[in-house]
């Protein structure tokens, strides 16, 4: 800056060509491309344009761009999400671009001893650089136990080994249709479209057919599908008229071909929606409905919070309140867990949610500092269960359980049927604190065994955890009921209502102006199966009368 105030120009010699350079602050920004390690040597001007003649300093500086040389790390933990008689999938996601490699050995189940199987298909790796990706492993044995490891390898060569994953493939070929794991919830509407989500219990594709306009047939059926066999996935319908309800049917097939009967379906599949679009735009700023929670350990931190519509993830964080540095994630969640790695230990940070987006383009009004500071020792301790796993629910064909670890953890969850060798494995890579989680395809009038491990994200693992349950006699006719009181909190733009159910379920909540059944407001849905409800409604107008619909 000039003592007198007086205009000055800035100039440079010698910087890369991927460091821009701003002539009027005198401030460099880029980010150095792959094989541009060196050093550079950068002289820079500053030039007072009032005088005659302009005055004129100048100042060199070194700049150096040291090679990549540190290990990718998983930002999600490799998990088996699809088995099948003669192949496995593999899921991850690292915190930069990286290109995956799956192998698997077979595993004598007495002894441990493992044993490679050369085989065309296995290893099998994947061909492009990415942060998220999923390779398929081929040519395994029917009815086998196998050990898998997942490699990440980044574009500097760089690597790491996830620790074992252990599976066994299925008896005979699949021959039955997917199911819903969560049925198709709405995420997102607006006047002129309807976007849901679901997760199914193996990678299939799902098609959404619209038959119903205010109750009406539609002469030509809307149909919406997914492109990909996916195990969670979004579908939007658009082209659709403002302040209109729609009723539609979600139906998956998955990659054998296996796709609900014509009629008489006994599963969850196909599923019905019937949802009213918004009469006019949505021009609400999104905001948070939980504080963030950060975990951390002496290089990494998980930062997790929700907000009251699908968002984009944005966490702002540095040394100091000035902050410098953000982490941003494009994808339209509710649920944020965001995994900031690279840190120093024993130090130290600032952070805040930062001006995320909703799928409207509306901006979320960035939050006040918080703060953590990251540990001084690495992380070895396996997670801890402070609550659970307990059955909180159970049906004829499904069990429902529930568990909370005192740090972030992903899980692997085992039910076999008692005597046999029949097992159900679910598992995730995602780190999260508490977890309900659904059992489909289970026999009725069964008992069954369930073992279940976490993981934390250092890669420790728990102990294992055992338990048993039965399932009922009898085919679950009866839906969930509300035990107690429904209670409404409010302020002057939200309403919070909290209840209790007799047994596990979904909720939705609709909200209309007025007293009554009138003009529809807003839909707020939790696709999550638990007990213990809370759904919160933002973005209202103070001293107004609302009515609230909870299904």
């Amino acid at each position: 800056i000039d003592p007198e105030g007086d205009a000055v120009v800035f100039s440079q010699e010698g910087a890369p060509s991927w460091l821009n350079f701003n002539t009027v602050t005198g401030v460099f920004s880029g980010t150095a491309p792959e094989g541009t390690a060196g050093t550079h040597t950068i002289s820079v001007s500053v030039t007072e344009i009032s005088t005659d003649p302009p005055l004129s300093s100048s100042k060199d500086f070194t700049l150096t761009v040291n090679q990549d040389a540190t290990a990718p790390s998983f930002t999600r933990f490799p998990s088996v999400q699809e088995i099948s008689e003669n192949s496995a999938v593999f899921l991850w996601a690292a915190d930069e671009q990286v290109k995956g490699k799956a192998e698997a050995v077979i595993t004598n189940e007495q002894t441990g001893e493992r044993r490679v199987q050369s085989i065309q298909g296995n290893p099998a790796e994947t061909t492009e650089f990415k942060k998220e990706d999923r390779v398929t492993v081929d040519g395994l044995n029917a009815d086998t136990p196998y050990t898998a490891t997942v490699t990440i390898t980044d574009r500097r060569g760089n690597f790491k080994v996830s620790k074992p994953l252990l599976f066994k493939t299925l008896l005979a070929p699949d021959t039955a249709p997917p199911i819903f794991k969560v049925l198709p919830v709405l995420v997102n509407r607006t006047e002129n479209s309807l976007t849901y989500k679901w997760t199914a219990n193996e990678a299939s594709k799902a098609t959404l057919t619209i038959s119903q306009k205010n109750g009406a047939a539609l002469d030509t059926v809307l149909t919406f599908a997914t492109a990909d066999f996916s195990e969670r996935g979004e579908i939007s319908a658009t082209g659709l008229d403002a302040n209109t309800l729609y009723k539609g049917q979600f139906s998956l097939e998955d990659a054998s071909g296996n796709a609900p009967p014509t009629a008489g379906s006994l599963t969850n599949n196909p599923a019905d929606v019937e949802d009213r679009t918004r009469p006019t735009p949505d021009t609400t700023s999104p905001v948070a409905t939980t504080e963030p929670v950060a975990e951390v350990s002496n290089t990494t931190a998980n930062i997790l919070y929700s907000t009251n519509e699908d968002a984009t993830t944005v966490i702002e964080y540095g040394e100091s309140a000035a902050l410098g540095l953000t982490f941003t994630i494009a994808d339209f969640v509710r649920d944020h867990n965001v995994r900031l790695t690279g840190l120093k230990a024993d130090t130290k940070y600032f952070f805040r949610l930062g001006a995320a987006v909703d799928r409207s383009g509306n901006v979320m009004t960035p939050t006040a500092l918080q703060s953590f500071k990251t540990k001084q020792n690495p992380d070895t301790a396996g997670p801890l269960f402070t609550r659970g796993p307990s059955v909180i629910s159970i049906t004829d064909v499904a069990a429902v359980l529930r568990w909370t670890n005192n740090e972030l953890a992903s899980f692997a969850l085992e039910v076999t049927e008692k005597d046999t060798t029949n097992t159900t494995r679910v598992a995730s890579g995602d780190l999260e604190l508490t977890r309900t989680i659904t059992v489909p395809d289970l026999t009725l009038d069964t008992q069954y065994d369930y073992s279940l491990t976490a993981t934390d994200g250092a890669g420790n693992s728990s102990a294992v955890r055992t338990g048993t349950f039965r399932t009922k006699k009898a085919v679950d006719t009866r839906p969930p009921r509300i035990t107690g009181a429904l209670t409404f909190t409010a302020d002057a733009t939200r309403i919070r209502a909290v209840w209790v159910t007799d047994e596990a379920s979904d909720s939705r909540g609709e909200i209309y102006f007025g007293p009554g059944i009138g003009d529809l407001f807003d839909v707020v849905n939790d696709a999550n199966l638990r007990t213990d409800h809370v759904l919160t409604f933002t973005g209202l107008t103070s001293d107004t009368t609302y009515t609230i619909k909870i299904r």
